[in-house]
């Protein structure tokens, strides 16, 4: 989810500690650490994965002749992606 100027929404500090959580929770035995050309890597490709699902979201308000996103599309959305078993629409 790129901003106007081009760069990334989530501060990289703040993707890096939820990153490590996430480790941690895999494999809490493990002392797995990513470089930040990986942390960086996988955040673009989260933030764009996020853009991506809103904007399908938006696409599902309008077809309800909304402009404003509800939570409702968001689950309907996910529910649609369940139901065609789409991953990471």
């Amino acid at each position: 989810m790129n901003s106007s100027s081009g760069g990334l929404i989530i501060s990289y500090l703040a993707f890096k500690r939820v990153v490590q959580e996430i480790l941690h929770g895999i494999r809490p035995s493990s002392n797995t650490r990513l470089g930040p050309i990986a942390i960086r890597t996988v955040q673009v490709i989260a933030e764009g994965k996020i853009a991506e699902m809103f904007k399908a979201a938006h696409r599902l308000s309008r077809h309800a002749g909304r402009e404003t996103l509800v939570q409702a599309d968001l689950a309907r959305l996910r529910d649609i992606q369940r139901l065609f078993n789409i991953i990471g629409l």
